[in-house]
């Protein structure tokens, strides 16, 4: 066991900061959780969770672990969210509901359909000609809790 004066001396001597409580990241661990969230939902509504989690170098369950504690619901929730919102902006810009789905990565449009029933409660047809001022805005989960500004660096 050797013992040094502080982290930088350790650091000279060739070891690295632990991976576990990430004392080289402002914020400490919750720092770096919430940097690594930030970037996750950056990319969400991109790709699936598997392929989010295989991008941020982290596994699937942790990745899901980090959504739910930071923002309350699933890496995968979180990201169908996204792409159900993006295709509510292009149906509100004119697109057909085919265009939309299709724009926004849903594999099929019963699937889109489903989607935006259970984050509008209504069809695509109906949200198309819905007055303005009857549909809910569709609200992202923010950060539960806030750090210091801490940056991510991803390979």
């Amino acid at each position: 066991m050797r013992f040094f004066a502080g982290a930088e001396a350790a650091q000279q001597a060739g070891f690295r900061p632990c991976k576990r409580c990430r004392p080289d990241l402002a914020g400490g661990v919750c720092g770096y959780e919430q940097a690594l969230v930030r970037r996750a939902a950056e990319l969400a509504g991109e790709c699936g969770p598997a392929d989010l989690a295989r991008r941020l170098a982290v596994s699937p369950a942790y990745l899901n672990r980090l959504f739910r504690r930071h923002l309350g619901e699933s890496a995968q929730r979180y990201g169908l969210r996204r792409r159900v919102g993006r295709a509510a902006q292009l149906l509100d810009a004119g697109a057909s509901p085919l265009d939309a789905a299709v724009a926004c990565g849903f594999g099929s449009p019963s699937a889109f359909y489903a989607a935006l029933r259970r984050f509008y409660g209504m069809a695509p047809g109906k949200y198309r000609t819905k007055p303005e001022t009857e549909v809910p805005e569709l609200n992202l989960p923010r950060l539960q809790r806030e750090a210091s500004s801490v940056e991510l660096h991803l390979l």
